[in-house]
């Protein structure tokens, strides 16, 4: 203890920051695979947090990491770096880009929890292209590519007006049977 008192006061102040911060980072991450973690984050970030549909740079977890950041590349670089306002600059940089690695990872679990399973109403209105020629006035049935969600798909598809040849760039103006795309030509 009298080995922390003799520590430098800038130097000090690193580890009182690092200390609590490091042991609520490790009681949240312990939280997290157990099932609380997320619980806790919610409360806290709902007065931060604009709009709950967008991930935000402000929050407690962001502020956390921060800090985290902040603190932890003070103390690593103290006796390094011997300007006290370079050092500063870095804390605050590295600080940034861990709220930033914690920004870019979130938003890809976000991508992994989306649903993006296919329904043929997202199909309406949507541009195709024709894979089999079409015939004219729903006299027979035609294919489409269509990209839905990322997604290629082969559908069915019918004309209501001329026949479509194929390779030619089409909408889809409406859906026949929960199964068949009815098209016409761009």
């Amino acid at each position: 203890m009298e080995t922390f008192e003799m520590l430098p006061v800038v130097l000090k102040s690193f580890w009182y920051v690092a200390i609590p911060s490091s042991l609520i980072f490790l009681i949240q991450f312990g939280m997290s695979f157990i099932g609380g973690g997320d619980d806790f984050d919610l409360e806290v970030e709902a007065e931060a947090e604009v709009d709950s549909d967008d991930i935000s740079l402000v929050s407690f977890k962001s502020l956390l990491h921060f800090i985290l950041g902040f603190s932890w590349t003070g103390i690593s670089f103290y006796h390094t770096i011997n300007s006290l306002a370079l050092l500063i600059s870095l804390c605050v940089v590295v600080g940034m880009i861990f709220v930033y690695s914690l920004y870019y990872l979130i938003k890809q679990m976000h991508k992994l929890a989306e649903d993006n399973s296919f329904r043929i109403e997202h199909t309406l209105f949507q541009h195709a292209e024709v894979y089999l020629p079409i015939p004219a006035q729903k006299n027979g049935v035609g294919k489409v590519l269509v990209t839905v969600k990322g997604s290629c798909r082969e559908m069915d598809a019918i004309s209501v007006t001329d026949q479509i040849a194929a390779g030619t760039q089409v909408k889809v103006v409406a859906i026949e049977d929960d199964s068949l795309l009815i098209v016409q030509p761009l």
